[in-house]
């Protein structure tokens, strides 16, 4: 039996999948710096504040939601306006099968799309396979905020990113 997996514009029936997918990040890894669980009426609200110039993305795969991506707003201050943090999240059952690259890939299209000039991502350096997989597609190293982050009881040094679509 084949898999089919499309990547598409989230809608609000995908917004309970996303919420779960994202508590799990927050109370069970270090994959965001959240610590507070979110209610699905609190995501919703997320999603329709994104409207079209932030793009959220889900993969669908055989109608189950399998992982969301994100363009979100990385400053209110104007000059900021063509900048983006990106953030991915994969479903606990669908990790390690391309998931998460084909929604980061999905997402530098849809940040060109948008207008955007560079996409900004924060991981804790101690997660590897997202870090690998944004050099792959052409993040490359800011710096390190040391200690920037504290979950679970200790300090989390936070690597940042950054995919530039053109050169000036």
């Amino acid at each position: 039996m084949s898999s089919l997996l499309t990547v598409r514009r989230a809608v609000s029936s995908d917004v309970p999948a996303i919420t779960e997918i994202y508590n799990d990040a927050i109370t069970n890894s270090i994959a965001t710096m959240d610590t507070i669980i979110q209610s699905v009426q609190e995501r919703q609200a997320w999603l329709e504040g994104h409207g079209e110039s932030w793009p959220v993305i889900v993969c669908d795969l055989n109608g189950e939601i399998a992982g969301w991506a994100s363009l979100t707003q990385w400053s209110n201050r104007p000059a900021y306006s063509q900048t983006a943090e990106a953030s991915v999240f994969v479903h606990k059952r669908h990790r390690a099968q391309g998931i998460g690259k084909r929604l980061l890939q999905e997402l530098i299209v849809a940040g060109e799309k948008v207008g955007m000039h560079l996409l900004v991502a924060r991981i804790a350096t101690s997660n590897t396979v997202s870090l690998n997989m944004c050099h792959k597609l052409g993040f490359t190293d800011v710096g390190v905020m040391k200690e920037a982050g504290h979950k679970f009881g200790s300090y989390v040094d936070i690597s940042v990113l950054q995919y530039l679509y053109s050169k000036i």
